[in-house]
């Protein structure tokens, strides 16, 4: 049984309208999945529709065997599932400290298991303890990824949403990101990636698929996508 699953899924912003078209796709236990495809091509609401945040019109969403199609957002982040936002979408105004601690707040725990928390990820994120009592508005354009990724894993998910964690960022640091990326799958998480540095995204993918105009036209392994002579032409620039 695959972590996650889904089929036949339509979604979108307005009835009728489908932005997602048909979408099948699945994540087993430990693996990156990468979901490439060009701007508007429906990868960031794919991955607030698994979030809860757009409801499906129809079709099925499975987390563990389970459908959650119908649960709130609250309820999805409860059973594992945790999304990382584009745009990073950090509290600005508030400290290091404080968005991590926003990000534990679904763990319904007492504030000394929290704080437990914050000190391992900042363990896995050492500037982050540098940071720790600055705003997030401070903070260089990789720190505020790290930030916002480490908030994400503050829930204890099963599953980490990533939604473009390159954007915006110079190129060594995104480098930096994608290497985190592979360490998060040692540490034992499953990632579904959505990306447009395609062949970055592929190339730590154990699976991959191609998403273009709400559809998924291609699917396989990360390494038989990055030499598919469609997929080098399109995403690849090759």
């Amino acid at each position: 049984m695959a972590l996650l699953d889904i089929n036949n899924l339509f979604a979108g912003y307005e009835p009728g309208v489908p932005v997602l078209k048909n979408i099948s796709l699945s994540v087993e236990e430990g693996e990156i999945v990468s979901v490439i495809g060009s701007n508007g091509a429906g990868k960031s609401t794919l991955l607030k529709t698994i979030a809860g945040l757009v409801k499906p019109f129809s079709g099925e969403i499975r987390y563990r065997g389970e459908s959650i199609v119908r649960l709130p957002p609250y309820q999805i982040v409860k059973r594992g599932i945790s999304l990382v936002p584009e745009g990073r979408q950090l509290f600005s105004d508030l400290t290091v400290y404080q968005n991590l601690f926003l990000g534990g707040y679904s763990l319904k725990t007492n504030k000394s298991k929290i704080e437990e928390e914050i000190r391992e990820k900042e363990k896995l994120f050492p500037i982050l303890k540098e940071r720790r009592t600055q705003r997030a508005s401070t903070l260089s354009g990789g720190e505020q990824q790290m930030l916002t990724i480490a908030r994400g894993l503050m829930s204890k998910p099963k599953l980490l949403l990533l939604d473009e964690p390159s954007l915006g960022l110079a190129p060594k640091i995104i480098q930096e990101v994608f290497q985190l990326v592979k360490e998060l799958k040692k540490m034992g998480y499953s990632i579904l990636l959505v990306e447009q540095l395609a062949n970055q995204a592929l190339h730590i993918a154990d699976k991959g698929y191609v998403l273009e105009q709400g559809k998924i036209i291609l699917s396989g392994s990360g390494e038989e996508l990055r030499k598919d002579p469609n997929v080098k032409e399109a995403y690849l620039g090759v």
